[in-house]
């Protein structure tokens, strides 16, 4: 049986933290700090002894309320735990960990990105360390679990938009975001070009973040806290199987975070902490 974190970690550096551990997200969770959501779901509708959720299929209607995902989407990877070390001027920086022996710190950089805190979309800087190779040029960095490549929004953000648009029937100018906080920025065409992106890997997506669920879940099955899947969607889309398998580890994201009183931003890391190669892409 795993072992629960049951106390927020200290804000700050910790040795064992790695930019991506090769052992999946074991190594990354002890460096996650689970502030509590303060939301509880409401029980599972009983008859007589309390029914599995195996099989039962639930209409959007149901799913597609911005209010249910309002509490576990409040706050991004650098507000929900404890993976960026607050310096004393009061810098919030990434360390990661160092890529091989021969590697040594070449200060840091700043990056800004739009995040969600409090519930509100702000722009936040942080600062990632850069790594130099002795005796050469050769220079990398280390990247936060949350940082998407040539993306100026968090992790949070875009999944946050995307389920909104996918878990809902009123299709991309119209539909209701899952974050209020997500009404103005991004705009649709921003949203819509993520999909592209998002659906050219769909499935290993969907399969990590519903590992990433099934392992907080453990040792009861996932089906315990997660209900059974969606409805098939009523619009058409241009790749059905792909945009039912984005859609599929969505839910299972936003579902298990509901059940599990955790944020959202934190099983994302845990699930892009399965990758074994960094350098590949996340999400979109």
């Amino acid at each position: 049986m795993r072992r629960q974190l049951r106390s927020p970690a200290p804000l700050g550096r910790d040795p064992r933290l790695g930019r991506f551990p090769p052992t999946g997200p074991k190594a990354l969770r002890p460096a996650l700090a689970e502030a509590p959501v303060g939301y509880r779901p409401a029980p599972m509708p009983e008859t007589g002894a309390r029914r599995s959720a195996r099989g039962i299929q639930r209409p959007l209607s149901e799913v597609a309320t911005a209010a249910r995902w309002a509490q576990v989407v409040l706050h991004g990877l650098s507000c929900a735990s404890s993976m960026y070390a607050l310096e004393p001027d009061g810098r919030r920086v990434y360390r990661g960990e160092r890529p091989g022996p021969a590697w040594q710190g070449h200060g840091t950089f700043p990056r800004k990105t739009w995040t969600l805190v409090g519930g509100a979309l702000v722009r936040i800087e942080v600062h990632k360390q850069r790594w130099r190779l002795s005796g050469t040029m050769r220079t990398c960095h280390s990247r936060p679990p949350d940082d998407l490549a040539s993306v100026w929004f968090c992790s949070l953000v875009v999944a946050t938009a995307l389920w909104g648009w996918l878990c809902g029937e009123d299709g991309l100018h119209r539909h209701e975001p899952a974050a209020p906080a997500l009404s103005e920025r991004p705009s649709p065409r921003t949203v819509q070009r993520w999909l592209v992106r998002a659906l050219a890997h769909a499935e290993a997506t969907a399969l990590s973040l519903r590992r990433a669920v099934i392992d907080r879940c453990e040792p009861r099955p996932m089906e315990s806290y997660v209900g059974g899947g969606l409805s098939p969607p009523h619009r058409r889309w241009g790749d059905p199987g792909k945009v039912a398998a984005l859609r599929s580890g969505l839910y299972h994201l936003f579902e298990g975070a509901l059940a599990l009183d955790v944020h959202v931003s934190l099983i994302l890391a845990e699930a892009r902490g399965r990758k074994h190669d960094p350098l590949k892409t996340w999400l979109i």
